[in-house]
Protein backbone atom coordinates (compact mmCIF):
# COMPACT_ATOMS: atom_id res chain seq x y z
CA UNK A 1 0.00 0.00 0.00
CA UNK A 2 1.33 3.38 -0.96
CA UNK A 3 0.69 6.02 1.69
CA UNK A 4 1.63 9.63 1.23
CA UNK A 5 2.06 11.74 4.31
CA UNK A 6 2.07 15.42 3.70
CA UNK A 7 3.61 17.44 6.49
CA UNK A 8 3.44 21.12 5.80
CA UNK A 9 5.03 23.36 8.35
CA UNK A 10 4.77 27.07 7.72
CA UNK A 11 6.96 28.93 10.15
CA UNK A 12 8.64 32.29 9.61
CA UNK A 13 7.53 32.17 5.96
CA UNK A 14 9.37 28.87 5.34
CA UNK A 15 7.70 25.80 3.81
CA UNK A 16 8.87 22.21 4.25
CA UNK A 17 7.39 19.18 2.51
CA UNK A 18 8.04 15.59 3.52
CA UNK A 19 6.81 12.56 1.59
CA UNK A 20 7.15 9.04 3.01
CA UNK A 21 6.45 5.93 0.99
CA UNK A 22 6.12 2.37 2.35
CA UNK A 23 4.74 -0.58 0.38
CA UNK A 24 4.80 -2.74 3.55
CA UNK A 25 2.41 -0.81 5.83
CA UNK A 26 -1.38 -0.76 5.59
CA UNK A 27 -1.44 2.30 7.83
CA UNK A 28 1.21 4.72 8.88
CA UNK A 29 1.40 5.82 12.50
CA UNK A 30 3.09 9.08 13.03
CA UNK A 31 4.82 9.16 16.38
CA UNK A 32 6.36 12.52 16.66
CA UNK A 33 6.98 15.55 18.70
CA UNK A 34 6.89 18.84 16.94
CA UNK A 35 7.97 21.64 19.20
CA UNK A 36 8.25 24.88 17.31
CA UNK A 37 10.16 27.56 19.13
CA UNK A 38 7.96 30.40 20.28
CA UNK A 39 8.04 33.24 17.82
CA UNK A 40 9.28 36.50 19.27
CA UNK A 41 7.47 39.80 19.12
CA UNK A 42 4.94 39.97 16.32
CA UNK A 43 5.86 36.78 14.46
CA UNK A 44 3.14 34.20 13.71
CA UNK A 45 3.11 30.53 14.60
CA UNK A 46 3.22 28.13 11.68
CA UNK A 47 0.38 25.96 10.47
CA UNK A 48 0.64 22.16 10.77
CA UNK A 49 -1.20 19.67 8.55
CA UNK A 50 -1.15 15.87 8.77
CA UNK A 51 -3.05 13.81 6.22
CA UNK A 52 -2.92 10.02 6.17
CA UNK A 53 -4.64 7.29 4.23
CA UNK A 54 -4.15 5.13 7.32
CA UNK A 55 -3.96 6.24 10.94
CA UNK A 56 -2.27 9.04 12.86
CA UNK A 57 -0.73 8.61 16.32
CA UNK A 58 0.96 11.56 18.05
CA UNK A 59 0.72 10.26 21.63
CA UNK A 60 4.51 10.28 22.02
CA UNK A 61 4.69 14.05 21.80
CA UNK A 62 3.02 17.44 21.61
CA UNK A 63 1.81 19.32 18.55
CA UNK A 64 2.50 23.00 19.09
CA UNK A 65 1.86 25.93 16.75
CA UNK A 66 2.37 28.85 19.13
CA UNK A 67 3.07 32.30 17.84
CA UNK A 68 4.02 35.60 19.36
CA UNK A 69 1.32 37.28 17.31
CA UNK A 70 -1.10 34.74 15.76
CA UNK A 71 -1.05 31.04 16.50
CA UNK A 72 -0.97 28.64 13.58
CA UNK A 73 -3.76 26.31 12.49
CA UNK A 74 -3.49 22.55 13.06
CA UNK A 75 -5.26 19.99 10.86
CA UNK A 76 -5.22 16.21 11.33
CA UNK A 77 -7.04 14.03 8.81
CA UNK A 78 -6.91 10.24 8.54
CA UNK A 79 -8.86 7.46 6.91
CA UNK A 80 -8.78 5.38 10.11
CA UNK A 81 -7.99 6.10 13.76
CA UNK A 82 -6.40 9.26 15.15
CA UNK A 83 -4.75 9.28 18.61
CA UNK A 84 -3.19 12.43 20.03
CA UNK A 85 -1.49 13.68 23.16
CA UNK A 86 -1.35 17.41 23.89
CA UNK A 87 -2.28 19.74 21.07
CA UNK A 88 -1.55 23.42 21.42
CA UNK A 89 -2.47 25.85 18.71
CA UNK A 90 -2.07 28.36 21.47
CA UNK A 91 -1.26 31.87 22.53
CA UNK A 92 -0.37 32.16 26.18
CA UNK A 93 -0.75 35.22 28.36
CA UNK A 94 1.27 38.11 26.96
CA UNK A 95 0.85 37.13 23.30
CA UNK A 96 -0.79 39.58 21.01
CA UNK A 97 -3.40 38.26 18.60
CA UNK A 98 -5.51 35.23 17.71
CA UNK A 99 -5.04 31.56 18.38
CA UNK A 100 -5.09 29.15 15.50
CA UNK A 101 -7.94 26.76 14.81
CA UNK A 102 -7.84 22.99 15.35
CA UNK A 103 -9.49 20.48 13.02
CA UNK A 104 -9.40 16.71 13.59
CA UNK A 105 -11.26 14.48 11.14
CA UNK A 106 -11.23 10.69 11.00
CA UNK A 107 -13.10 8.05 9.06
CA UNK A 108 -12.97 5.88 12.19
CA UNK A 109 -12.29 6.74 15.85
CA UNK A 110 -10.61 9.77 17.47
CA UNK A 111 -8.95 9.66 20.90
CA UNK A 112 -7.46 12.82 22.40
CA UNK A 113 -7.48 11.71 26.05
CA UNK A 114 -3.68 11.40 26.34
CA UNK A 115 -3.39 15.18 26.75
CA UNK A 116 -5.34 18.44 26.72
CA UNK A 117 -6.36 20.47 23.70
CA UNK A 118 -5.51 24.16 24.16
CA UNK A 119 -6.49 26.84 21.66
CA UNK A 120 -6.72 29.67 24.17
CA UNK A 121 -5.63 33.23 23.34
CA UNK A 122 -4.27 35.97 25.55
CA UNK A 123 -5.51 39.06 23.72
CA UNK A 124 -7.19 37.77 20.57
CA UNK A 125 -9.84 35.24 19.58
CA UNK A 126 -9.57 31.70 20.92
CA UNK A 127 -9.18 29.05 18.28
CA UNK A 128 -12.14 26.98 17.10
CA UNK A 129 -12.03 23.23 17.84
CA UNK A 130 -13.80 20.91 15.40
CA UNK A 131 -13.61 17.15 15.99
CA UNK A 132 -15.43 14.87 13.52
CA UNK A 133 -15.33 11.06 13.65
CA UNK A 134 -16.88 8.41 11.43
CA UNK A 135 -16.88 6.21 14.53
CA UNK A 136 -16.51 7.37 18.15
CA UNK A 137 -14.75 10.27 19.87
CA UNK A 138 -12.99 10.09 23.24
CA UNK A 139 -11.82 13.42 24.61
CA UNK A 140 -10.78 15.05 27.85
CA UNK A 141 -9.94 18.66 28.66
CA UNK A 142 -10.36 21.37 25.99
CA UNK A 143 -9.64 25.07 26.55
CA UNK A 144 -10.60 27.58 23.85
CA UNK A 145 -10.95 30.69 25.99
CA UNK A 146 -9.86 34.20 25.23
CA UNK A 147 -8.49 36.34 28.04
CA UNK A 148 -9.14 39.56 26.12
CA UNK A 149 -11.35 41.90 28.18
CA UNK A 150 -13.30 43.25 25.20
CA UNK A 151 -16.67 41.52 24.86
CA UNK A 152 -16.36 41.74 21.07
CA UNK A 153 -13.50 39.21 21.19
CA UNK A 154 -14.70 35.63 21.61
CA UNK A 155 -13.26 32.33 22.62
CA UNK A 156 -13.27 29.47 20.17
CA UNK A 157 -16.34 27.51 19.12
CA UNK A 158 -16.13 23.85 20.24
CA UNK A 159 -17.98 21.32 18.07
CA UNK A 160 -17.62 17.58 18.68
CA UNK A 161 -19.32 15.23 16.23
CA UNK A 162 -19.40 11.44 16.03
CA UNK A 163 -21.37 8.87 14.11
CA UNK A 164 -21.44 6.66 17.20
CA UNK A 165 -20.70 8.07 20.65
CA UNK A 166 -18.69 10.75 22.44
CA UNK A 167 -16.84 9.76 25.62
CA UNK A 168 -15.84 12.82 27.64
CA UNK A 169 -14.27 13.82 30.95
CA UNK A 170 -12.28 16.68 32.45
CA UNK A 171 -13.06 20.35 31.76
CA UNK A 172 -14.25 21.70 28.41
CA UNK A 173 -14.33 25.49 28.38
CA UNK A 174 -14.67 28.57 26.20
CA UNK A 175 -16.23 32.03 26.48
CA UNK A 176 -18.49 34.18 24.32
CA UNK A 177 -19.06 31.17 22.07
CA UNK A 178 -20.83 27.80 22.02
CA UNK A 179 -20.04 24.18 22.95
CA UNK A 180 -21.92 21.43 21.11
CA UNK A 181 -21.95 17.63 21.48
CA UNK A 182 -23.51 16.15 18.33
CA UNK A 183 -23.79 12.51 19.46
CA UNK A 184 -24.73 10.51 22.57
CA UNK A 185 -22.31 11.36 25.40
CA UNK A 186 -20.90 8.86 27.89
CA UNK A 187 -19.06 10.20 30.94
CA UNK A 188 -15.68 8.48 31.42
CA UNK A 189 -15.16 10.49 34.61
CA UNK A 190 -16.51 13.73 36.07
CA UNK A 191 -17.16 16.30 33.33
CA UNK A 192 -17.39 20.08 33.66
CA UNK A 193 -18.59 22.10 30.65
CA UNK A 194 -18.10 25.84 31.15
CA UNK A 195 -18.83 28.97 29.15
CA UNK A 196 -17.82 32.23 30.77
CA UNK A 197 -20.05 35.13 29.80
CA UNK A 198 -22.33 34.54 26.79
CA UNK A 199 -22.68 31.29 24.88
CA UNK A 200 -24.81 28.16 24.89
CA UNK A 201 -24.14 24.52 25.76
CA UNK A 202 -25.93 21.96 23.58
CA UNK A 203 -26.15 18.21 24.18
CA UNK A 204 -27.99 17.13 21.04
CA UNK A 205 -28.55 13.56 22.20
CA UNK A 206 -28.44 11.48 25.37
CA UNK A 207 -25.99 11.69 28.30
CA UNK A 208 -25.10 8.63 30.41
CA UNK A 209 -22.47 7.40 32.85
CA UNK A 210 -22.02 6.96 36.64
CA UNK A 211 -20.12 10.25 37.12
CA UNK A 212 -20.99 13.86 37.87
CA UNK A 213 -21.84 16.46 35.23
CA UNK A 214 -21.51 20.19 35.87
CA UNK A 215 -22.82 22.54 33.18
CA UNK A 216 -22.12 26.27 33.50
CA UNK A 217 -23.25 28.66 30.76
CA UNK A 218 -22.76 31.87 32.71
CA UNK A 219 -25.12 34.03 30.65
CA UNK A 220 -26.25 31.43 28.15
CA UNK A 221 -28.57 28.44 28.16
CA UNK A 222 -28.40 24.64 28.23
CA UNK A 223 -30.23 22.32 25.87
CA UNK A 224 -30.62 18.54 26.10
CA UNK A 225 -31.82 16.64 23.04
CA UNK A 226 -32.29 13.33 24.86
CA UNK A 227 -32.59 11.69 28.26
CA UNK A 228 -29.88 12.26 30.87
CA UNK A 229 -29.05 9.08 32.79
CA UNK A 230 -31.63 7.05 30.89
CA UNK A 231 -29.35 4.08 30.20
CA UNK A 232 -26.87 4.58 33.04
CA UNK A 233 -27.81 7.08 35.78
CA UNK A 234 -25.38 9.91 36.47
CA UNK A 235 -23.89 10.28 39.92
CA UNK A 236 -25.11 13.88 40.09
CA UNK A 237 -25.83 16.85 37.86
CA UNK A 238 -25.45 20.58 38.45
CA UNK A 239 -26.94 22.85 35.77
CA UNK A 240 -26.00 26.42 36.64
CA UNK A 241 -28.29 28.27 34.25
CA UNK A 242 -31.69 27.91 32.62
CA UNK A 243 -33.00 25.25 30.24
CA UNK A 244 -35.45 27.38 28.24
CA UNK A 245 -38.16 26.36 25.79
CA UNK A 246 -36.87 22.86 25.15
CA UNK A 247 -38.97 21.09 22.52
CA UNK A 248 -38.08 17.67 23.95
CA UNK A 249 -39.12 16.49 27.38
CA UNK A 250 -36.46 16.92 30.06
CA UNK A 251 -35.71 13.57 31.70
CA UNK A 252 -32.87 13.38 34.23
CA UNK A 253 -31.99 10.38 36.44
CA UNK A 254 -29.18 10.44 39.01
CA UNK A 255 -28.02 8.48 42.01
CA UNK A 256 -27.37 11.62 44.04
CA UNK A 257 -28.26 15.32 43.77
CA UNK A 258 -29.97 17.13 40.92
CA UNK A 259 -29.38 20.89 40.93
CA UNK A 260 -30.88 23.07 38.20
CA UNK A 261 -32.24 26.54 37.56
CA UNK A 262 -35.41 27.35 35.61
CA UNK A 263 -36.54 24.58 33.24
CA UNK A 264 -39.10 25.05 30.46
CA UNK A 265 -40.43 22.21 28.30
CA UNK A 266 -43.97 21.94 26.99
CA UNK A 267 -43.31 18.21 26.47
CA UNK A 268 -42.85 17.62 30.22
CA UNK A 269 -40.19 17.47 32.95
CA UNK A 270 -39.13 14.39 34.93
CA UNK A 271 -36.37 14.57 37.58
CA UNK A 272 -35.47 11.47 39.60
CA UNK A 273 -32.76 11.29 42.29
CA UNK A 274 -32.43 7.87 43.88
CA UNK A 275 -30.59 8.89 47.07
CA UNK A 276 -30.11 12.64 46.87
CA UNK A 277 -32.09 15.85 46.76
CA UNK A 278 -33.62 17.91 43.97
CA UNK A 279 -33.21 21.69 43.95
CA UNK A 280 -34.51 23.73 41.01
CA UNK A 281 -35.87 27.10 40.03
CA UNK A 282 -39.24 27.48 38.30
CA UNK A 283 -40.54 24.50 36.31
CA UNK A 284 -42.75 25.30 33.31
CA UNK A 285 -44.56 22.75 31.14
CA UNK A 286 -47.32 25.07 29.93
CA UNK A 287 -48.69 24.71 26.44
CA UNK A 288 -51.37 26.24 24.21
CA UNK A 289 -52.56 22.67 23.62
CA UNK A 290 -52.25 20.25 26.55
CA UNK A 291 -49.83 20.98 29.39
CA UNK A 292 -46.92 18.63 29.95
CA UNK A 293 -46.53 16.57 33.12
CA UNK A 294 -43.99 17.42 35.82
CA UNK A 295 -42.68 14.69 38.16
CA UNK A 296 -40.03 15.19 40.86
CA UNK A 297 -38.86 12.25 42.95
CA UNK A 298 -36.03 12.55 45.48
CA UNK A 299 -34.34 10.26 47.98
CA UNK A 300 -34.21 13.18 50.41
CA UNK A 301 -35.56 16.73 49.92
CA UNK A 302 -37.32 18.59 47.11
CA UNK A 303 -36.99 22.36 46.79
CA UNK A 304 -38.42 24.07 43.71
CA UNK A 305 -39.83 27.39 42.60
CA UNK A 306 -43.21 27.75 40.91
CA UNK A 307 -44.54 24.65 39.08
CA UNK A 308 -46.82 25.33 36.12
CA UNK A 309 -48.54 22.85 33.79
CA UNK A 310 -51.52 25.04 32.91
CA UNK A 311 -52.94 25.03 29.41
CA UNK A 312 -55.60 26.30 27.06
CA UNK A 313 -56.43 22.61 26.56
CA UNK A 314 -56.03 20.16 29.45
CA UNK A 315 -53.63 20.83 32.31
CA UNK A 316 -50.67 18.55 32.96
CA UNK A 317 -50.24 16.55 36.13
CA UNK A 318 -47.82 17.27 38.99
CA UNK A 319 -46.21 14.58 41.17
CA UNK A 320 -43.89 15.37 44.10
CA UNK A 321 -42.43 12.38 45.96
CA UNK A 322 -39.68 12.67 48.58
CA UNK A 323 -38.30 11.17 51.77
CA UNK A 324 -37.40 14.45 53.41
CA UNK A 325 -39.04 17.86 53.18
CA UNK A 326 -40.91 19.23 50.17
CA UNK A 327 -40.89 22.99 49.70
CA UNK A 328 -42.23 24.44 46.44
CA UNK A 329 -43.78 27.67 45.20
CA UNK A 330 -47.10 28.10 43.44
CA UNK A 331 -48.55 25.00 41.77
CA UNK A 332 -50.77 25.79 38.77
CA UNK A 333 -52.42 22.93 36.85
CA UNK A 334 -55.46 24.96 35.78
CA UNK A 335 -56.83 24.73 32.26
CA UNK A 336 -59.57 25.91 29.98
CA UNK A 337 -60.46 22.24 29.59
CA UNK A 338 -59.82 19.71 32.34
CA UNK A 339 -57.38 20.75 35.06
CA UNK A 340 -54.46 18.56 36.02
CA UNK A 341 -54.12 16.53 39.21
CA UNK A 342 -51.63 17.29 42.01
CA UNK A 343 -50.12 14.57 44.21
CA UNK A 344 -47.51 15.27 46.89
CA UNK A 345 -46.11 12.43 49.02
CA UNK A 346 -43.60 12.80 51.83
CA UNK A 347 -42.48 9.34 52.96
CA UNK A 348 -40.61 10.58 56.04
CA UNK A 349 -42.36 10.23 59.41
CA UNK A 350 -40.98 13.67 60.34
CA UNK A 351 -41.29 15.31 56.93
CA UNK A 352 -43.28 18.43 56.05
CA UNK A 353 -44.77 19.69 52.78
CA UNK A 354 -45.03 23.38 51.91
CA UNK A 355 -46.73 24.56 48.72
CA UNK A 356 -47.38 28.27 48.34
CA UNK A 357 -50.82 27.69 46.79
CA UNK A 358 -52.51 25.13 44.53
CA UNK A 359 -54.67 26.16 41.58
CA UNK A 360 -56.36 23.12 40.04
CA UNK A 361 -59.41 24.85 38.57
CA UNK A 362 -61.07 24.34 35.25
CA UNK A 363 -61.37 27.91 34.03
CA UNK A 364 -63.73 26.90 31.23
CA UNK A 365 -66.36 24.17 31.07
CA UNK A 366 -64.08 21.28 32.09
CA UNK A 367 -63.41 19.34 35.29
CA UNK A 368 -61.41 20.54 38.28
CA UNK A 369 -58.33 18.55 39.25
CA UNK A 370 -57.89 16.25 42.23
CA UNK A 371 -55.41 17.21 44.99
CA UNK A 372 -53.91 14.54 47.24
CA UNK A 373 -51.31 15.46 49.87
CA UNK A 374 -49.75 13.12 52.42
CA UNK A 375 -46.86 13.63 54.85
CA UNK A 376 -45.63 12.36 58.18
CA UNK A 377 -45.93 15.72 59.89
CA UNK A 378 -47.41 19.04 58.73
CA UNK A 379 -48.68 20.75 55.58
CA UNK A 380 -48.44 24.50 54.98
CA UNK A 381 -49.92 26.65 52.22
CA UNK A 382 -48.98 30.21 53.21
CA UNK A 383 -50.46 32.14 50.26
CA UNK A 384 -53.80 32.47 48.53
CA UNK A 385 -55.42 33.66 45.29
CA UNK A 386 -58.89 34.66 44.15
CA UNK A 387 -60.44 31.70 42.34
CA UNK A 388 -63.08 31.75 39.59
CA UNK A 389 -65.87 31.97 42.18
CA UNK A 390 -64.34 34.94 43.97
CA UNK A 391 -63.14 32.86 46.92
CA UNK A 392 -59.82 33.76 48.53
CA UNK A 393 -58.39 30.25 48.40
CA UNK A 394 -55.11 28.48 49.10
CA UNK A 395 -56.41 25.37 47.31
CA UNK A 396 -59.13 25.49 44.66
CA UNK A 397 -60.29 22.59 42.47
CA UNK A 398 -63.43 24.33 41.23
CA UNK A 399 -64.96 23.13 37.99
CA UNK A 400 -67.80 24.34 35.84
CA UNK A 401 -70.59 24.24 36.58
CA UNK A 402 -70.39 23.95 40.35
CA UNK A 403 -70.76 20.74 42.28
CA UNK A 404 -70.65 18.04 39.63
CA UNK A 405 -67.39 19.17 38.08
CA UNK A 406 -65.34 20.23 41.12
CA UNK A 407 -62.35 18.08 41.97
CA UNK A 408 -61.51 16.42 45.28
CA UNK A 409 -59.14 17.49 48.07
CA UNK A 410 -57.55 14.98 50.45
CA UNK A 411 -54.92 16.07 52.99
CA UNK A 412 -53.40 13.47 55.35
CA UNK A 413 -51.26 15.07 58.06
CA UNK A 414 -49.46 14.00 61.22
CA UNK A 415 -51.13 16.26 63.78
CA UNK A 416 -52.25 13.10 65.63
CA UNK A 417 -54.97 14.94 67.53
CA UNK A 418 -52.39 17.19 69.18
CA UNK A 419 -51.61 19.75 66.47
CA UNK A 420 -54.71 21.00 64.65
CA UNK A 421 -55.00 21.62 60.94
CA UNK A 422 -56.17 25.24 60.71
CA UNK A 423 -57.82 26.71 57.64
CA UNK A 424 -56.86 30.38 57.89
CA UNK A 425 -53.53 29.95 59.70
CA UNK A 426 -50.54 28.39 57.93
CA UNK A 427 -47.95 29.08 60.62
CA UNK A 428 -47.60 25.41 61.62
CA UNK A 429 -50.17 23.17 59.97
CA UNK A 430 -52.80 24.66 57.71
CA UNK A 431 -53.63 27.05 54.90
CA UNK A 432 -53.74 30.84 54.75
CA UNK A 433 -56.90 30.87 52.62
CA UNK A 434 -59.93 28.69 52.03
CA UNK A 435 -60.09 25.14 50.70
CA UNK A 436 -62.77 24.94 48.01
CA UNK A 437 -64.15 22.77 45.25
CA UNK A 438 -66.99 25.05 44.12
CA UNK A 439 -69.66 27.47 45.26
CA UNK A 440 -72.99 25.85 44.43
CA UNK A 441 -73.30 24.74 48.07
CA UNK A 442 -71.60 26.09 51.23
CA UNK A 443 -70.50 22.55 52.07
CA UNK A 444 -68.10 22.69 49.11
CA UNK A 445 -65.82 25.19 50.87
CA UNK A 446 -63.98 25.34 54.18
CA UNK A 447 -63.51 29.00 55.02
CA UNK A 448 -60.80 30.41 57.32
CA UNK A 449 -61.00 30.20 61.11
CA UNK A 450 -61.82 26.49 61.13
CA UNK A 451 -59.50 24.13 63.01
CA UNK A 452 -59.50 20.36 63.08
CA UNK A 453 -57.62 18.29 65.66
CA UNK A 454 -59.14 15.09 64.30
CA UNK A 455 -60.20 13.69 60.95
CA UNK A 456 -62.80 15.85 59.22
CA UNK A 457 -64.79 15.02 56.09
CA UNK A 458 -67.49 16.92 54.26
CA UNK A 459 -69.26 17.21 50.90
CA UNK A 460 -69.74 13.44 50.66
CA UNK A 461 -66.05 12.89 51.52
CA UNK A 462 -64.90 14.93 48.54
CA UNK A 463 -63.06 17.21 50.99
CA UNK A 464 -61.08 15.28 53.61
CA UNK A 465 -58.60 16.46 56.25
CA UNK A 466 -57.36 13.21 57.72
CA UNK A 467 -55.50 12.81 61.00
CA UNK A 468 -56.86 10.52 63.75
CA UNK A 469 -60.36 9.79 65.01
CA UNK A 470 -61.42 11.53 68.23
CA UNK A 471 -61.10 9.58 71.47
CA UNK A 472 -64.56 8.95 72.95
CA UNK A 473 -64.53 8.57 76.76
CA UNK A 474 -66.73 5.72 78.11
CA UNK A 475 -69.74 6.78 80.27
CA UNK A 476 -69.12 6.64 84.07
CA UNK A 477 -70.24 3.44 85.84
CA UNK A 478 -73.46 3.79 87.92
CA UNK A 479 -72.97 3.85 91.74
CA UNK A 480 -75.48 1.38 93.32
CA UNK A 481 -77.66 2.56 96.25
CA UNK A 482 -76.84 0.77 99.53
CA UNK A 483 -79.28 -2.01 100.33
CA UNK A 484 -80.96 -2.11 103.85
CA UNK A 485 -79.21 -4.33 106.37
CA UNK A 486 -81.29 -7.37 107.30
CA UNK A 487 -80.66 -10.28 109.56
CA UNK A 488 -80.58 -13.28 107.39
CA UNK A 489 -81.91 -16.61 108.52
CA UNK A 490 -79.14 -19.12 108.19
CA UNK A 491 -79.76 -21.29 105.22
CA UNK A 492 -78.18 -24.49 104.18
CA UNK A 493 -74.96 -23.92 102.38
CA UNK A 494 -75.70 -24.27 98.69
CA UNK A 495 -73.43 -26.04 96.32
CA UNK A 496 -71.96 -23.24 94.23
CA UNK A 497 -72.42 -23.41 90.52
CA UNK A 498 -69.29 -22.73 88.46
CA UNK A 499 -69.14 -19.09 87.34
CA UNK A 500 -69.31 -18.59 83.60
CA UNK A 501 -66.14 -17.39 81.97
CA UNK A 502 -66.67 -13.76 80.92
CA UNK A 503 -66.38 -13.06 77.25
CA UNK A 504 -64.37 -9.90 76.44
CA UNK A 505 -65.88 -7.54 73.96
CA UNK A 506 -63.25 -7.04 71.25
CA UNK A 507 -62.05 -3.47 70.68
CA UNK A 508 -62.91 -2.01 67.29
CA UNK A 509 -60.08 -2.47 64.81
CA UNK A 510 -57.98 0.66 64.19
CA UNK A 511 -58.41 2.52 60.94
CA UNK A 512 -55.54 1.33 58.72
CA UNK A 513 -53.08 3.99 57.53
CA UNK A 514 -53.14 4.61 53.78
CA UNK A 515 -50.48 2.87 51.74
CA UNK A 516 -48.41 5.02 49.42
CA UNK A 517 -47.56 3.66 45.99
CA UNK A 518 -44.06 2.16 45.95
CA UNK A 519 -41.26 4.51 44.98
CA UNK A 520 -39.58 3.20 41.87
CA UNK A 521 -37.23 4.52 39.24
CA UNK A 522 -38.95 5.70 36.08
CA UNK A 523 -38.40 3.69 32.96
CA UNK A 524 -38.10 5.51 29.69
CA UNK A 525 -36.47 4.55 26.41
CA UNK A 526 -33.14 6.16 25.65
CA UNK A 527 -31.99 5.76 22.07
CA UNK A 528 -28.32 6.56 21.57
CA UNK A 529 -26.83 5.77 18.20
CA UNK A 530 -24.06 3.64 19.75
CA UNK A 531 -24.00 0.14 18.26
CA UNK A 532 -24.56 -2.64 20.81
CA UNK A 533 -25.29 -0.12 23.57
CA UNK A 534 -27.37 -2.65 25.49
CA UNK A 535 -24.48 -5.10 25.75
CA UNK A 536 -21.99 -2.33 26.55
CA UNK A 537 -23.95 -1.16 29.61
CA UNK A 538 -24.73 -3.96 32.12
CA UNK A 539 -28.06 -2.61 33.30
CA UNK A 540 -30.24 -0.72 30.89
CA UNK A 541 -33.54 0.27 32.49
CA UNK A 542 -36.14 1.84 30.26
CA UNK A 543 -37.58 5.14 31.44
CA UNK A 544 -41.23 6.44 30.80
CA UNK A 545 -41.18 9.73 28.99
CA UNK A 546 -43.33 12.52 30.38
CA UNK A 547 -45.07 12.94 27.02
CA UNK A 548 -46.27 9.33 27.07
CA UNK A 549 -48.60 10.03 29.99
CA UNK A 550 -52.08 10.32 28.52
CA UNK A 551 -53.72 13.61 29.46
CA UNK A 552 -56.88 13.11 27.36
CA UNK A 553 -60.19 14.50 28.43
CA UNK A 554 -61.74 11.23 29.65
CA UNK A 555 -63.35 11.70 33.08
CA UNK A 556 -61.40 10.43 36.09
CA UNK A 557 -62.46 7.73 38.50
CA UNK A 558 -64.25 8.75 41.71
CA UNK A 559 -62.18 8.82 44.87
CA UNK A 560 -63.74 6.17 47.02
CA UNK A 561 -64.56 5.04 50.13
CA UNK A 562 -68.36 4.87 50.80
CA UNK A 563 -70.30 3.29 47.87
CA UNK A 564 -72.89 6.03 48.20
CA UNK A 565 -70.46 8.76 47.13
CA UNK A 566 -71.26 10.04 43.68
CA UNK A 567 -68.32 9.99 41.27
CA UNK A 568 -66.32 13.16 41.54
CA UNK A 569 -64.84 15.13 38.71
CA UNK A 570 -61.35 14.49 37.52
CA UNK A 571 -58.49 16.69 36.49
CA UNK A 572 -57.22 16.00 33.05
CA UNK A 573 -59.33 12.99 32.36
CA UNK A 574 -56.11 11.00 32.04
CA UNK A 575 -55.19 7.87 34.00
CA UNK A 576 -53.30 8.86 37.16
CA UNK A 577 -49.65 9.65 36.68
CA UNK A 578 -47.67 6.65 37.90
CA UNK A 579 -45.18 7.58 40.58
CA UNK A 580 -41.77 7.12 39.07
CA UNK A 581 -40.58 6.34 42.53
Amino acid sequence: MLVEILLRVIFNRSVFKTVARSPLLAAVQLILELSMQRAIGIQDGGSITFKSGGSIDTTAGIINAMGGNNGGNISLEAATNINTAGIGAILLSGFNANSGNLRIQSGANINTTAGPIITAAANGKGGDVTVTAGGSVATSSINSRTFAPAISVSGGNIDIKAKDTITASGTIATNRNNITFNAPVTLANNLSVNILETGNINFNSTVDGPYSLTVTPQYGIVQFGGAVGGLNPLNSINIQNDIPKNSSEINIITTNNITAQNITSSAGISLYSDKGEIATGNLDATSPNNGGNIALSAGTNIAAGDINTSSAGNGGEVLLDATGNINVGKIDVSATGNAGNVRAYNRSATGDITASQINAQSLGSGIGGNVEIQMGRFFRSPNSFTDKNGIDASISVAGNPGDSNGGTIIIRHGGAGLTPFIVGDSAINGTAGAITRGNSNPIQTILPDNRYFYTHKQDSDRIQIISVLPIVAPPPAAIPSPAPVTTATPAPTPIPSPAPTPTETPAPPPIPAPTLPPRRQPTQPSTPTTPNAATRIPTAPTIPRASEIDVSSAPQQPIAPPPSIAPSGAGTGAPPLQSPL
